[in-house]
C-alpha cells in the first residue's frame, strides 16, 4: 500500500501498529504495518527490507492536529506529503 492510501484509510488500522516503508523514506515507497517489536528500525518481509517510518498512533494524532489547524482541506496526497516531512524532520 502507499502512504497516500494509508492516510486515506487510517481509521481502519490498529493504532498499536508501526508504519515501515520499503527501501527509503519517500512518498512513492510502499508502506507496510508491523506489530511493535524490540527492534523497530528495520524489518524484513519476504526478503524485502522495510525501514521505520512512524508509529500509527503518532501519525493519526499528527494528521488530526494538522488538518484541524489548516486553513484549507488537504487531500490524501497533501496529507501524506506533510506526514512524510513530519516523520523525516520533526518526529
Amino acid at each position: 500500500m502507499t502512504l497516500e492510501y494509508l492516510v486515506a484509510n487510517i481509521d481502519e488500522f490498529d493504532e498499536e501498529l508501526v508504519i515501515f516503508q520499503k527501501d527509503e523514506l519517500s512518498i512513492d515507497s510502499e508502506v507496510i504495518l508491523f506489530e511493535r517489536d524490540e527492534d523497530d528500525t528495520v524489518r524484513i518481509k519476504d526478503g524485502i527490507k522495510y525501514v521505520y517510518f512512524l508509529e500509527l498512533f503518532l501519525a493519526k494524532e499528527f494528521i488530526e492536529d494538522w488538518v484541524s489547524s489548516s486553513d484549507f482541506k488537504p487531500n490524501a496526497k497533501e496529507i501524506a506529503l506533510r506526514l512524510l516531512q513530519y516523520a523525516i524532520y520533526d518526529a
